[in-house]
């Protein structure tokens, strides 16, 4: 009796690898470019997220540096009142105080020309005996000035003669005229209560004193 051949045939459902189906190296490679991308698009969020992070921290750092840096230069909160005893029409109370308020000097100062340089201040008009630069500071100025006009509008109110002479009032007026332009005040008054930010008076009139010019000079405007 004859042997049957037998055939053997693939089974049904797993075909064997032929031209037109692509081998493992191919199916590596595609999945090599796959992975590369979603590793790409993770990188790249990663990195959005980071810099939005570091961004809003820095904003976050820099208004604060500017909180700081503007509660330095107005440390000191006033309240706005409508009278103070400065005001008194007593002029031998309201004289004493308006006293206080001016350092040796009324304001001069002498610092060396090195320092005003280094500190973008233009040459001085006028040096003390020992070669000093001598200088006013403006608050100072200005709050002398005002005192010129209170003096003479007393002397007036009293029917006395007055001692500034005509320019010398006009200077003044203008003098805080440009002094109100240049600060610029934002307080809301008006209401039941208001406070001014203001610079420490008193800090700066120590450090005028460590600097006063007592001796004999010009005017310095």
């Amino acid at each position: 009796m004859a042997s049957k051949k037998i055939a053997y045939e693939p089974l049904k459902g797993s075909p064997l690898p032929s031209d037109d189906q692509p081998s493992d190296s191919v199916l590596l490679r595609h999945y090599d470019a796959g992975s590369g991308k979603i590793r790409w698009e993770k990188l790249l969020r990663i990195f959005c997220v980071t810099a939005l992070v570091i961004g809003n921290i820095g904003w976050i750092s820099l208004y604060y540096q500017n909180a700081v840096q503007a509660a330095n230069k107005y440390p000191v909160r006033v309240p706005h009142r409508l009278i103070t005893p400065f005001g008194d029409d007593n002029l031998t109370v309201s004289n004493g105080l308006w006293a206080t308020m001016f350092p040796p000097g009324y304001g001069a100062i002498v610092v060396d020309h090195e320092w005003a340089a280094e500190n973008q201040i233009s040459p001085a008009k006028e040096n003390a005996t020992d070669g000093r630069a001598v200088y006013a500071v403006a608050a100072f100025h200005h709050l002398h000035c005002l005192a010129v006009l209170r003096t003479s509008l007393y002397q007036y109110k009293n029917e006395r003669e007055q001692i500034n002479n005509w320019f010398h009032v006009r200077h003044c007026i203008d003098a805080l005229r440009q002094l109100i332009l240049c600060s610029a005040d934002p307080t809301i008054i008006g209401g039941e209560s208001a406070w001014h930010q203001c610079r420490d008076w008193d800090a700066l009139k120590e450090w005028i004193e460590e600097r006063a010019y007592v001796e004999i000079m010009g005017a310095v405007a």
